[in-house]
């Protein structure tokens, strides 16, 4: 491992930071489907968001204005409670991501041997992405093979056919 990834800084990113472009299991076709908070709304948290699948042509919105927070093992969008289109089970809990600066986050969390916590203009903060990560992806046990797993979810995020059905392993 290089230096570069041997040590990983939090710098306050939030999960509604990965939220705005990222793909769920479509609920009538099992395809991938594609929600996308709308760009102009000022707080991105409680912004409309619209799920399209281009498999079976579904298109829905949320506007609820109100959210609820599944649990991290439960792998479900906190808008449409829809599950996350990339997940594969890995050291006994179910790994999944919403979008590829998801996994390139927990890529670089998970691959870092030391890890750092900034203190912000108000002190010290566990609102972070990184202060909330499941124990099990923090332990170093578990390094080689949530690496590997994620490898092999940037190549199906990489794939050109988005319309492919979901597979579970």
């Amino acid at each position: 491992m290089n230096a570069e990834v041997s040590r990983f800084v939090d710098d306050g990113t939030q999960m509604v930071d990965f939220l705005r472009r990222y793909t769920v299991v479509c609920p009538e076709c099992g395809g991938a489907a594609t929600v996308v908070a709308k760009k102009d709304e000022p707080f991105i948290l409680f912004a409309r968001r619209r799920l399209t699948c281009s498999g079976c042509g579904l298109s829905k919105e949320w506007a609820a204005g109100c959210l609820g927070y599944p649990s991290p093992e439960q792998g479900v969008d906190w808008y449409f409670r829809l599950p996350y289109f990339f997940q594969r089970r890995c050291a006994g809990h179910q790994l999944w991501v919403a979008n590829r600066e998801h996994l390139n986050f927990l890529r670089g969390y998970v691959a870092a041997k030391h890890r750092n916590h900034r203190r912000d203009a108000r002190g010290w903060s566990n609102r972070s992405f990184a202060s909330r990560i499941p124990k099990w992806l923090a332990e170093a046990k578990n390094r080689t093979a949530i690496l590997s797993v994620l490898d092999d979810l940037e190549k199906e995020i990489e794939k050109p056919n988005k319309r492919m059905q979901r597979t579970r392993r």
